[in-house]
């Protein structure tokens, strides 16, 4: 009954995400964390640029959110230079569970233990996150949505040839796979910069 509670409420504003973080977090988005937000959630491979400290990954971390609550059956892989890097790029969604008694009624159980850890969350809905370091066992692993977490610093053969393909075939979701990074743009080098001038991405 509190699950079905739960749900009522983090659908009521599914469709508009700052009102539904909003709603469910007591978060306020500024006006150009909104932009980002909208610019995340309308395109499904997107690389944002934005001046330092002004919220670009907060905002993907609230779409990523908002589509794992809101959406069956959705797969987060969060993926860093280093497994401890990924756990801090989820911290802010768990806080933000935890804080939350909607969103804290929401997360599933799974033999009278709770499905909330530094690495991985799972919810009543089918939806998972889960974190990993670059150079961890990636082949075992399926992600409608992929993040990259300072992807500057990732090593781009193996985000290449390992990463990408992870979201290959079609999700159980039904949703195409969204690739979502982030990272610092250095002039004339980089792994963001390389993809925006090669094409390749």
């Amino acid at each position: 009954e509190v699950a079905n509670v739960a749900e009522r409420e983090i659908m009521k504003y599914a469709f508009d995400i700052p009102l539904w973080l909003k709603h469910c977090t007591g978060e306020d988005a500024s006006p150009h964390q909104i932009i980002a937000m909208q610019e995340i959630s309308e395109n499904s491979n997107t690389i944002q640029v934005w001046p330092p400290r002004f919220g670009k990954t907060w905002s993907m971390e609230a779409v990523d959110m908002h589509d794992l609550f809101c959406n069956v059956k959705e797969s987060l892989l969060l993926i860093a230079p280093k497994q401890d890097q990924a756990n801090n790029a989820l911290k802010e969604q768990l806080d933000w569970i935890e804080n939350s008694p909607i969103l804290n009624s929401y997360v599933a159980y799974r033999r009278g233990k709770k499905q909330l850890s530094d690495t991985k969350f799972e919810l009543l809905n089918g939806s998972r996150a889960k974190t990993l370091g670059i150079m961890a066992k990636i082949d075992s692993e399926e992600a409608s949505i992929i993040r990259g977490e300072e992807f500057d610093e990732i090593d781009q053969e193996r985000w290449t040839d390992r990463v990408i393909t992870r979201g290959g075939r079609k999700n159980a979701s039904g949703l195409a796979t969204r690739y979502r990074l982030s990272g610092t743009i250095q002039r004339g080098k980089g792994n963001i910069y390389k993809a925006l001038e090669s094409g390749l991405y």
